[in-house]
């Protein structure tokens, strides 16, 4: 089961559904997301409205992958890393998979792609989690749902291995 980079936790239904049930949408967690991003989609929304043309559909899609970004992996990352990111993950859900489940990754530009990408996201976010766990006391009241996971299972994290397992 492919959710987190890296991470090897026991129970991953069972710490997944208690983040996702309580944790994520408590009012305390959603009043603190609503005064994170709310300027974000403001300013978004003032930036495409001064603008003479702009494409709805791409817009939206952008804004939507970086407010995933800002919950699922911290402001602080999402700031330094999404003008990097954003884009990628962008192209890896658009990009046409027919060939690659057909073939090996390997024989096409969309797979060689499709595994650039994930090498690239997969290092950054081995870094953050490496910062993260060498620095648990700065990081222990962030609010992002990596944080969550780092917290309950951050000892069973194994670098690169791109695989969150029920082992």
């Amino acid at each position: 089961m492919r959710l987190i980079p890296g991470f090897l936790v026991k129970g991953v239904p069972e710490i997944t559904h208690r983040i996702t049930k309580k944790g994520l949408p408590n009012v305390e967690n959603l009043q603190h997301w609503n005064n994170i991003l709310r300027p974000i989609i403001r300013e978004r929304f003032e930036m495409w409205s001064n603008s003479k043309e702009f494409s709805l559909f791409d817009s939206m899609l952008e804004l939507g992958v970086m407010v995933i970004l800002h919950v699922m992996v911290g402001p602080a990352f999402a700031n330094e890393h999404g003008e990097e990111v954003i884009p990628l993950l962008l192209s890896y859900a658009t990009d046409d998979k027919t060939v690659v489940q057909a073939l090996p990754r390997w024989m096409s530009e969309t797979g060689r792609r499709m595994t650039r990408i994930e090498q690239r996201v997969g290092d950054l976010i081995d870094q953050e989690i490496n910062e993260r766990l060498s620095n648990p006391w700065i990081y222990k009241d962030r609010w992002d749902y990596l944080q969550s996971m780092l917290t309950i299972g951050g000892e069973e994290y194994a670098p690169g291995t791109g695989i969150l397992s029920t082992r």
